[in-house]
């Protein structure tokens, strides 16, 4: 019901060392899910070179892996601001980005869910509202309550969220 598909990111490291022995996993500074810590990129990078380490079927008799987390550092909102300074086009391929748990009959994302809400607030916190599905009323009536009780679980992204609403509403922060 809440959209979360454990050890999801377990699948896509094997998928991913099928083509080469760098992964990439795209967590951000507010994942907190196991499958996106420092400690399961070792576990998987482990597991992967002991996976892959010389046997009779190996013909690269032995490799080793890194599962890396470049972004794990950074907040939603620092990454679209990174894409922008790279190039308009850039930061726009950024916002074609998917990962909405409902998509409307159009396979388009449905502005009321987490990952939209993170998203809107991402983008808009960094300027780029119009880029994405407006999301606002999400982030307001779900988001910002759990912000003001002082019980949002991702803190980087706290400042995001009033950013971003006081943006949409045409306040200076």
């Amino acid at each position: 019901p809440d959209g979360i598909v454990p050890a999801r990111n377990l699948f896509f490291v094997l998928a991913a060392a099928q083509f080469g022995d760098v992964v990439g996993l795209g967590a951000t500074a507010g994942d907190q899910v196991l499958d996106k810590s420092a400690e399961f990129a070792e576990r998987a990078a482990s597991m992967l070179s002991f996976l892959w380490s010389p046997q009779r079927w190996n013909e690269h008799q032995g490799t080793t892996y890194s599962v890396e987390l470049p972004l794990k550092g950074l907040s939603k909102r620092a990454i679209v601001e990174r894409v922008a300074e790279l190039s308009h086009e850039a930061v726009g391929a950024l916002a074609e980005s998917f990962s909405c748990y409902t998509p409307t009959q159009q396979n388009e994302e449905c502005g009321h869910c987490p990952p939209c809400g993170r998203k809107w607030a991402a983008f808009t916190a960094a300027g780029h509202e119009s880029l994405v599905v407006d999301a606002s009323a999400y982030v307001e009536h779900s988001v910002l309550p759990l912000v003001q009780a002082g019980i949002h679980h991702r803190g980087p992204e706290v400042a995001e969220v009033v950013e971003a609403l006081a943006r949409h509403r045409g306040i200076a922060t």
